[in-house]
């Protein structure tokens, strides 16, 4: 049977406390291992040879499609228009 909070709280404040700081840690490392990752994997992005961007899908489409070639201005702009492959929209 788990005890109420309040009451571990009462017998044990150091034993609460510290339970509580380990899970505020927890909670700030992983919102901040989500904010501060990057929305493409680099590697998954490269330029060419004449310059334009090109962005490896995560699955090919149906088509066969595996790269995406765009100008680094499109690339930019990606996400206000995602992709579309074989009238779907593609997820990065």
């Amino acid at each position: 049977m788990p005890i109420p909070l309040r009451l571990l709280l009462a017998a044990q404040p150091k034993l609460v406390t510290a339970m509580l700081q380990v899970v505020d840690r927890l909670i700030t490392r992983h919102l901040l291992g989500q904010v501060t990752r990057p929305a493409l994997a680099n590697e998954r992005v490269q330029l060419n040879a004449a310059g334009q961007v090109m962005l490896e899908l995560k699955t090919p489409c149906r088509d066969g499609t595996t790269h995406l070639v765009m100008s680094p201005l499109e690339f930019m702009q990606l996400p206000n228009q995602w992709p579309v492959c074989g009238g779907q929209i593609r997820s990065l």
